[in-house]
């Protein structure tokens, strides 16, 4: 999905415009729990024959949000600590707003080292927008980062992306 956003604009325009539509994914259904119910429409009504593949992208999914959960917990508890990390890692109401250029960088530097946030990953935005809120070090960041993404498993995330 975000490629026809390319086209007519950035990445981060796409960005933005997935990050807006999550306020009304938090009024219904999270984007990644609409993908499941599609996937799992798309296994029922298939046919035997095509429901191999169907199955491989279904694990592939689950695959990439487990991956991404494990992360996001991992980065919280490098920057953070065992105490807060998970706390400010997944709190909607951390006090302050967030520097958009900082979550703008916080995002790039996260897609540098860890790879590209697809639409379901969207509703992880919050924990780099606290991260914005709560720490200012740049470098702690990314290392945080580069030493979280750099054990993380290599996943074929590119079926989801073409659909």
């Amino acid at each position: 999905m975000l490629n026809k956003h390319m086209v007519n604009g950035t990445r981060w325009e796409a960005l933005e415009d997935i990050a807006h539509k999550i306020q009304f994914d938090m009024l219904g259904v999270k984007q990644s729990d609409a993908y499941k119910f599609y996937l799992w429409e798309r296994y029922k009504r298939s046919s035997r024959s095509e429901r191999t593949k169907i199955v491989k992208e279904i694990r592939e999914f689950y695959t990439y949000m487990a991956e991404l959960e494990k992360s996001i917990n991992m980065i919280g508890l490098l920057l953070f600590g065992p105490q807060h990390g998970s706390t400010i890692m997944r709190s909607s109401r951390v006090p302050g707003l967030p520097d958009w250029e900082c979550l703008r960088s916080t995002v790039e530097l996260f897609e540098k080292h860890c790879g590209l946030i697809t639409e379901h990953a969207m509703g992880h935005l919050i924990a780099f927008a606290n991260i914005c809120i709560k720490l200012v070090d740049k470098e702690a960041v990314e290392e945080a980062f580069k030493l979280t993404c750099s054990t993380m498993i290599n996943i074929p995330y590119g079926t989801l992306a073409s659909d």
